[in-house]
């Protein structure tokens, strides 16, 4: 037992130093640059586990839904007169619950739809993002850290995807 502490002390020590610190993004950057792309800019083999802040705000897609505990929202860099994502948005895989709240329990009509799913309606009102500094409703105006993670195919080694994963948020007051 008097071994274990010190491998467990390495470790730590190790996940620390390896973590990426965030650095400024540019929202831009996470879109595609033509329309029909699918792979944004910053979804390279160099940026794959890279952490970005980005200012925005985050909201419900129009199809949601849960998965393995996981969902996508939209990131907004604002919102429009009417409280709706103004412009262009990309989306940011959060855990439910974790990042957020248990949405399942808020949502209504929940019916199975096949194996090991189902589906229900989920009202923007009941999200809530859990930041650094409290918690936040859709909308509410954030500083985001997100990492990406470039899928790559495993015949030819070229990026298929980006997820951009949800790491933390604070308020902008």
């Amino acid at each position: 037992m008097r071994n274990a502490l010190p491998a467990v002390a390495v470790a730590v020590l190790l996940a620390a130093c390896t973590s990426k610190a965030a650095q400024p993004g540019d929202f831009k950057a996470f879109l595609p640059a033509n329309p029909g792309d699918r792979i944004p800019p910053i979804c390279t083999v160099d940026n794959d586990g890279n952490r970005y802040t980005l200012a925005g705000v985050l909201k419900l897609p129009d199809a949601s839904s849960i998965s393995d505990g996981k969902t996508n929202l939209d990131f907004f860099q604002k919102l429009d007169a009417e409280k709706k994502g103004d412009g262009e948005s990309f989306q940011v895989t959060v855990e439910s619950p974790g990042d957020i709240n248990d949405l399942w329990k808020t949502a209504e009509d929940v019916k199975g739809k096949g194996y090991n799913t189902k589906e229900g309606t989920i009202y923007e009102d009941s999200l809530v993002i859990h930041t650094s500094d409290g918690d936040a409703k859709a909308g509410d105006a954030l500083q985001l850290t997100v990492e990406l993670e470039a899928i790559k195919n495993f015949q030819t080694d070229a990026i298929s995807a980006c997820i951009v994963k949800f790491v933390d948020a604070t308020k902008v007051k």
